[in-house]
């Protein structure tokens, strides 16, 4: 809203929500954005370290308060691989590299580019998200075009793992060390994909070779013994 307010009244106005009794915020589901839609969000944002790293989490999933500890060392652009360090969020990681995509090659360069290390803070990502939708509704509106959907900026992070998703077909467990979170997350971050059984029916029905289904008792099966397995796999790194 302070984003909206910047962006179309005079700065020293008064902020009509101030005072205003704050609610509880009900969990919002994860959701994922089109490629397409990524990229209008993204082009319409001025260069800056905010946009570098909402750029790095659309490009790798690699979430903001990974990126605020990256320092040059850890980032290897000729090796294609940057190099996460521990985290204890949750039932927690070990540090290690990650392979990256082209895309996410590109995005990283701008990172360093801009001199990224450290990051910025949560507000001013937030802000540089919502001034980059804002900035591509008023494109979309001069060209009479529909409004872009209710965004914020960890849909990036779900966004990509939907598409790593779609991609790999159905491997969750892929999805889940890719975003470095336990196979149950994957299975929530990817709620926007489509379900890989339905996929293999439209591409029946349009003449295409349909692709093999995971079966949908091994996946919850991946989720439910999800602890045995990082916990083995920790021991292994170890």
């Amino acid at each position: 809203l302070r984003a909206v307010l910047a962006e179309f009244l005079d700065e020293d106005a008064p902020n009509p929500t101030k005072g205003l009794t704050r609610y509880p915020e009900a969990d919002v589901e994860p959701r994922a954005l089109s490629p397409e839609v990524i990229s209008e969000i993204i082009d319409a944002m001025p260069p800056s370290k905010s946009r570098a790293m909402l750029k790095v989490m659309a490009a790798t999933g690699h979430p903001p308060e990974r990126q605020r500890k990256l320092v040059p060392l850890h980032v290897q652009l000729e090796q294609r691989r940057v190099f996460l360090v521990s985290r204890k969020k949750g039932k927690g990681t070990s540090g290690r590299w990650y392979a990256l995509t082209t895309e996410g090659v590109k995005a990283y360069r701008e990172f360093v580019d801009l001199h990224a290390w450290g990051g910025v803070t949560k507000e001013a990502l937030y802000t540089c998200f919502l001034r980059g939708v804002a900035a591509a509704n008023r494109a979309r509106a001069k060209k009479n075009l529909p409004l872009l959907p209710p965004a914020r900026p960890y849909d990036l992070r779900h966004s990509f793992g939907t598409m790593a998703y779609a991609k790999s077909g159905g491997d969750f467990r892929a999805v889940a060390e890719l975003l470095d979170c336990t196979v149950e997350t994957a299975l929530r971050y990817t709620m926007g994909a489509v379900p890989v059984r339905m996929q293999a029916v439209i591409d029946g029905l349009d003449g295409r070779e349909p692709k093999a289904a995971k079966p949908r008792s091994r996946m919850k099966r991946m989720a439910s013994q999800d602890g045995t397995v990082r916990k083995s796999e920790q021991n292994h790194v170890g």
